[in-house]
């Protein structure tokens, strides 16, 4: 996006705004287990190749699931970088980018740990 030129840029900025955008409401309306039923039957075709269709559907109903705990992780962040006062600006975000990325992958990362646990606790 910043080495193309504009026009190309507009376009790829304005479809990742749609697709989160898109994201957001079908995880506000509708619940995991309908999102995963609806990816079931949309991936039903690919059984022609072999591919489970239902482990598919659940892993893509877990990744819009964990989206919110996400924003919530970002925005905690954001407050407690504020707090030791680091200026939460696009260019603190540019200029010092590990200070925000380090915190938020560590998180990340442990809650992925927890995720697995739990889903290997239930036997998927």
């Amino acid at each position: 996006m910043l080495f193309e030129d504009i026009n190309t840029s507009l376009k790829v900025g304005i479809r990742l705004f749609l697709t989160i955008d898109y994201t957001y409401i079908i995880g506000t309306f509708l619940t995991p287990s309908k999102i995963r039923i609806a990816f079931k039957y949309l991936f039903y075709p690919l059984k022609i190749f072999k591919i489970d269709n239902q482990n598919l559907a659940m892993i893509i109903a877990i990744s819009l699931s964990f989206i919110p705990l996400l924003i919530d992780e970002a925005k905690m962040i954001k407050l407690s970088l504020q707090s030791k006062g680091f200026n939460p600006s696009l260019s603190g975000f540019v200029t010092k980018p590990h200070i925000y990325l380090i915190t938020f992958l560590n998180n990340l990362f442990d809650r992925l740990d927890e995720l697995e646990k739990t889903l290997f606790i239930k036997a998927y």
